[in-house]
C-alpha cells in the first residue's frame, strides 16, 4: 500500500478518541444482540408460508358465487404489486335477477410475508393514481363468524370513488380490510406497526379487496351490507383454508 494511504491511516489509528469511538460501536452492536437474543427480540422476520396457494381456492366453497373469470396481472405489474400469491375473481352470484346491481363482485387478494418494511398497496393511494377521484371514505365494522376475528368483529375501509372511463366518470365503492398476524386490521399504518414488532419472530399480512361492478343506483349502506355478506361467504374459505395459523405457529415457537 503506498506511504500516502499509510500515514494518515497510522496517524487516525494514534488518535484516542478514534480508539474510544471504535471500541464503543464494537460493544454497542455487541450489546444490541445479546440484548436482542436475551429478550428475544426479532429485528428481521421469518417468511410464514401459506397453507396451500391462494389460486387454489375452492370456488365451490363460495356458493352462490361462481368464478367467472380469473385475470392474470402481467409481469411488470406484478413485479410492481410485490407478489405472486394474489387473485383477481370476477365472481357472479346466480342466485340473483341479471340487472341486480349485486350480481357480480370482484375480490383481490395478494399476500406478502418476511418483510416488515412492505409499505402494503391500498386503493386509497391506487386509486388516486390511476386518476380517480376520491370523493368519501372511512373506516366501519363488520360482524363476521368464524374467522378469528375478536368478537367477530373485522373492521373495513371503505372508498367512494369516481373512475375515469372513456365517457366520463363512474362512481365506485371499493372496501378492503388486512389479515396481518393472526388479527385484522383496516389501514397500512396498522399493519406496518403489527409487522415490526419486534417481539414477533414471523411476519405477514394479506390484503382483501372487494367491489361490485355496477352500483351507481345503490347507496352507500346499501354497497356495504351486501359487502359485508360477500365477505362472510369468501373470508372464512380464505382463512381455513389457506391464511397461516398464527396461533399454532407462535405455541411452536415458543415451544422450540
Amino acid at each position: 500500500m503506498d506511504d500516502w494511504v499509510i500515514k494518515p491511516l497510522k496517524a487516525i489509528f494514534r488518535q484516542p478518541t478514534f480508539i474510544v469511538c471504535v471500541a464503543l460501536l464494537v460493544l454497542s452492536s455487541w450489546g444490541i444482540h445479546s440484548a436482542a437474543d436475551q429478550l428475544k427480540w426479532h429485528f428481521r422476520k421469518e417468511p410464514v408460508p401459506l397453507k396451500k396457494p391462494i389460486d387454489q381456492l375452492d370456488v365451490a366453497k363460495l356458493s352462490p358465487y361462481k368464478l367467472v373469470r380469473s385475470i392474470t396481472i402481467p409481469d411488470d405489474i406484478v413485479s410492481e404489486l410485490g407478489t405472486k400469491d394474489y387473485i383477481q375473481w370476477n365472481l357472479e352470484n346466480a342466485s340473483l335477477e341479471l340487472d341486480d346491481p349485486f350480481r357480480y363482485v370482484t375480490v383481490f387478494v395478494t399476500y406478502y410475508t418476511g418483510n416488515p418494511d412492505k409499505v402494503p398497496h391500498v386503493p386509497d393511494v391506487c386509486y388516486v393514481g390511476s386518476g380517480g377521484l376520491v370523493e368519501a371514505k372511512d373506516n366501519t365494522e363488520f360482524n363476521i363468524t368464524g374467522v378469528g376475528a375478536k368478537n367477530n368483529v373485522l373492521p373495513f375501509r371503505w372508498l367512494e370513488v369516481r373512475m375515469r372511463e372513456n365517457l366520463g366518470y363512474r362512481n365506485r365503492v371499493v372496501g378492503y380490510f388486512f389479515s396481518v398476524n393472526g388479527t385484522y386490521r383496516s389501514t397500512r399504518r396498522q399493519v406496518q406497526m403489527l409487522q415490526n414488532n419486534i417481539q414477533d419472530r414471523y411476519a405477514y399480512f394479506c390484503k382483501v379487496e372487494v367491489f361490485f361492478t355496477e352500483t351507481k343506483s345503490k347507496s352507500r349502506d346499501e354497497v356495504l351490507e351486501k359487502m359485508e355478506q360477500f365477505v362472510q361467504v369468501f373470508l372464512p374459505v380464505l382463512h381455513s383454508d389457506h391464511l397461516p395459523d398464527w396461533e399454532a405457529l407462535i405455541s411452536e415457537n415458543n415451544g422450540s
